[in-house]
């Protein structure tokens, strides 16, 4: 099977360990993720968020702008 599959030399050992590399693929997809979604996602819950559906605030509204970048950031507030 290809999990299996090693490339390099049979004698050869791996550069970085297992979580390491884990780690830096994961702080790679955490980085694409930012940039592309950095404009992208406080457009869409500036349009529609909990606080538009539950009606405390109208969408496309100059009042929902906080409410927008609040549902961004509880998305991407720990990274």
């Amino acid at each position: 099977s290809t999990g299996r599959l090693k490339l390099g030399l049979d004698g050869d050992t791996p550069e970085f360990s297992s979580f390491s590399w884990f780690s830096m693929m994961f702080g790679a997809g955490i980085g694409i993720g930012m940039l592309t979604f950095a404009t992208a996602e406080p457009m869409y819950h500036f349009a529609t968020n909990p606080n538009v559906i539950m009606g405390e605030t109208g969408a496309s509204a100059a009042d929902n702008v906080n409410n927008a970048y609040l549902w961004s950031f509880l998305h991407w507030g720990f990274s």
